[in-house]
């Protein structure tokens, strides 16, 4: 079965809203199940209208597979191992055309379907019915296995259950009216079943529907392994709440935080915002609060802005949580010393910062956290590129200030990481900004202006020149666009300047834009007749500036068209592609090319929001070519976009699809195994 079509069928026909596929999504990879157990589990559909809707989707009938046994005739032509094997399930054999009734989950699987009709069941005809995989297994496991299948029930709380009250409050007991569904995975320790049962009815009586459960530590850890949880939820009475036990879950990720019964009230009772949500909201208070502050500080907030991006990139290429991204994005925008002990002093936030910020005391033996790590790497190359900025081009020299920082081999596949993520960004970051060199003639102008810096991020080239003799020295050696020019400098008059560019043919296309602190009454109308282009005022929106200078190499012609550029799968994956240009916030087009097949993803603001390909579209595309590894791709700029076909977040799009991506390839390896055997 496709998940991402039966998706998109569910959601078109009304069956399931996007947030509750959005739910399924989310529990089906928390707990390493397939999307139609996550829908069933989670009672958005029972097994009965998922097959409905997957005989809507496949245009076959659907006949419910656990309402009758197969007779043993229908087992011998289809044994155990066969319905297991391949996934099929007997529905009824007519004797009299020699044709087999066959329950399948995934009609579009080919290759399956041919090989049973040529050799597995032949000689047989074969017609089709189509089931989810979930219910086929559940029916062989009953009627050729002889399992009991029990079904779903709802279970009462029992008459004195009561949640364990701390030392010095009222006993509680809980409201089961119903409420808004709470977006938190729980995952519950207690090794009594009845009881665990009980507990996960409250917690779906109070809305949080994502209760996985563990009898022992032993569980925990395995569940810990296959997935995150927003909460350890332990009965109190049986682990010790000094946490103890603790040490007896050896996994490598972090634990979540630990409730016991007698202290998770709250989380019951009020009703939390997703973190996705929260999250956002506070990394944007900050880089708020960070970029005000240091207004007049534009070199220093353009590396905070640099650390914040390359945190983020980095972090999701070693597919690090969302919340150990986060914490790296936040430290990034908090690095500044003199505001640690400020604004933010009585923030709290579930990441310990001060443990990130101060990344030197993880190399030297301290607690050792990966964000740490990723936002000390990060930092020390901004720190080198200060010193040096052609270190970018010369990533040997980067190399070396990273392993002189960072020399444990552990720490080593990181640093090669970052460098082969800086070179793609290079590689990938001018496409669609209109390429152009401006001259500044301006005697205070320095590369740290923010007008300068402002121009550099947009991809223009520029050239300082304190006065207008250096102003002409550059004009007779290069091809200049843009000249912006103060009204005040030292060896001569820039006005007559301007009037001397305007009246030469070679020089008369460039545009002249007057940038002032000078104030004086009637002087912009005397810049204009001069033959500028434009007058502005000193201190300048950058914002404004980048649009103006962009809209007349426009019209003028004067910049060269936006830029694009052209590589292979080979050199540069198809999910780090997207990463960096998503983290760009680019509006392009990239069209893939392997063989004779071909697919093409839309980028609008830097989110993805169509993929097509010549048998898909919208997230099937999107998964589709995800999987393609020998290909030739080009990037080139948008500003027309086809219809909106994916809604989902590229974080959601990227572990979906490596999702489908494991599955296939273990299909692929089990279909070996068997053939091995035969």
């Amino acid at each position: 079965m496709n998940p991402a079509r039966l998706k998109k069928h569910l959601i078109q026909s009304g069956k399931i809203s996007p947030q509750g596929i959005m739910k399924a999504e989310d529990y089906a990879m928390t707990a390493g199940v397939s999307l139609e157990e996550a829908l069933v589990f989670l009672e958005l559909m029972s097994p009965g209208e998922l097959g409905e809707a997957l005989s809507e989707l496949y245009n076959l009938p659907y006949h419910p597979l656990l309402d009758f046994s197969p007779p043993d005739r229908l087992k011998k032509i289809v044994p155990l191992e066969v319905a297991e094997k391949w996934r099929v399930f007997p529905i009824n054999f007519d004797e009299s055309e020699d044709l087999l009734a066959l329950a399948i989950s995934d009609p579009e699987d080919t290759d399956r379907l041919m090989t049973l009709e040529g050799n597995i069941l032949a000689p047989h005809r074969i017609s089709y019915t189509v089931a989810s995989e979930m219910e086929i297994r559940k029916a062989i496991d009953q009627f050729y296995k002889g399992k009991t299948v029990e079904e779903a029930r709802d279970l009462e709380l029992p008459e004195d259950f009561t949640i364990i009250p701390e030392e010095g409050q009222a006993e509680f007991r809980p409201s089961l009216e119903p409420v808004k569904p709470v977006s938190k995975r729980i995952l519950l320790l207690d090794p009594e079943l009845n009881r665990a049962r009980s507990i996960r009815s409250l917690l779906e009586n109070e809305g949080v529907k994502e209760v996985a459960w563990a009898a022992s530590i032993k569980d925990v850890a395995m569940m810990l392994k296959k997935g995150s949880f927003d909460a350890l939820l332990v009965n109190g009475n049986i682990f010790s709440q000094d946490g103890r036990w603790l040490q007896e879950i050896n996994v490598e990720k972090d634990i979540p935080e630990v409730l016991y019964y007698s202290n998770f009230s709250p989380l019951l009772l009020g009703q939390a915002y997703p973190y996705r949500q929260l999250a956002d909201a506070l990394i944007s208070t900050a880089s708020f609060f960070v970029s005000w502050i240091l207004k007049d500080q534009p070199r220093c907030l353009s590396e905070i802005r640099l650390c914040a991006r390359y945190g983020k990139l980095l972090a999701m290429r070693l597919g690090l949580s969302e919340a150990k991204m986060d914490a790296v994005i936040l430290a990034s925008w908090l690095s500044v010393p003199e505001l640690q002990h400020s604004i933010f002093e009585g923030v709290r936030t579930p990441y310990s910062l001060d443990e990130i910020i101060n990344y030197g005391a993880a190399l030297k033996g301290g607690k050792r956290r990966v964000e740490a790590i990723v936002y000390g790497i990060v930092k020390t190359y901004i720190d080198a590129l200060r010193e040096n900025p052609e270190i970018s081009r010369e990533l040997s020299r980067a190399r070396d200030a990273l392993v002189r920082k960072f020399p444990s081999p552990e720490d080593r596949p990181m640093v090669e990481a970052f460098l082969r993520l800086v070179k793609e960004d290079r590689f990938l970051k001018d496409i669609g900004r209109p390429s152009g060199t401006i001259l500044i003639l301006d005697p205070e102008a320095t590369m740290d202006t923010a007008v300068t810096l402002r121009l550099l991020n947009e991809g223009y080239q520029v050239e300082l020149a304190p006065s207008i003799t250096r102003a002409k020295e550059i004009l007779s050696s290069s091809r200049i666009d843009i000249i912006i020019s103060e009204t005040n400098v030292g060896d001569g008059d820039p006005l007559e300047f301007c009037r001397g560019l305007k009246t030469f043919p070679e020089s008369s296309d460039a545009l002249f834009m007057f940038l002032t602190s000078n104030n004086a009454p009637g002087l912009a109308t005397k810049c204009l007749e001069v033959g500028a282009d434009d007058f502005l005022q000193k201190p300048v929106d950058p914002d404004l500036l980048a649009l103006k200078i962009a809209r007349y190499l426009s019209r003028k012609g004067g910049g060269k068209a936006p830029r694009g550029v052209r590589g292979s799968l080979r050199d540069m994956q198809f999910t780090d592609i997207v990463q960096i240009l998503c983290a760009g916030e680019k509006n392009v087009a990239i069209h893939f090319e392997s063989g004779r097949e071909k697919g093409s993803v839309y980028l609008q603001g830097g989110e993805v929001i169509h993929a097509a390909t010549e048998t898909h579209s919208g997230e099937e595309a999107f998964y589709e070519l995800m999987g393609w590894t020998d290909a030739n791709f080009q990037i080139v700029p948008c500003d027309t976009f086809p219809e909106r076909s994916i809604d989902s977040s590229l974080m959601s799009l990227l572990m979906e699809g490596a999702r489908l991506m494991d599955e296939a390839s273990q299909g692929k390896d089990a279909e070996e195994r068997a053939r091995g055997e035969e």
